[in-house]
């Protein structure tokens, strides 16, 4: 990649596979508003598809949209790469990992829930989801409060 090479340019060469595997390794590792973090990681930081400015003005406009957020701006993203197949390709790919856990969480839980090891492993489960929270809050925080006004929107 030449220095002149900005990433939009990097964004007309986003292949639907590439897509898809990028968002399904973020929906594996992440969920709801732990995603936000992980994403930027990804799709800022390491793929360069998208500029930090470009990243949270997608934050910010998946919030005012119904439903998660976190949904929203998967495929939101995935538009903006590819258009309605990569916002298509985005969304399943980044929810698909969560219904896999899901299922399987489900079937755990309603098998095996009287021993307790599976009662230790749920509690520990809402106590890493806590956690993740408030660690991709510090996060987004760090990177965009940067001024006067941008305090006063998020507090």
């Amino acid at each position: 990649m030449s220095e002149k090479t900005t990433p939009r340019d990097n964004m007309k060469t986003a292949s639907l596979p590439e897509i898809c595997l990028t968002f399904l390794r973020i929906g594996a590792v992440s969920f709801s508003l732990a995603a936000l973090g992980e994403a930027k990681n990804w799709l800022v930081k390491e793929k360069k598809w998208f500029t930090d400015e470009e990243y949270l003005q997608g934050v910010g406009f998946s919030q005012i949209l119904p439903g998660a957020p976190a949904v929203s701006l998967m495929i939101y993203l995935g538009q903006r790469l590819r258009g309605f197949w990569g916002s298509v390709c985005a969304a399943i790919a980044y929810l698909l990992p969560a219904f896999v856990f899901m299922v399987v969480f489900t079937y755990l839980y309603t098998e095996y829930r009287d021993l307790s090891i599976v009662s230790n492993l749920f509690k520990g489960l809402g106590a890493l989801v806590v956690g993740l929270v408030i660690n991709t809050v510090l996060n987004l925080w760090k990177s965009g409060v940067t001024n006067k006004q941008n305090w006063v929107l998020a507090i």
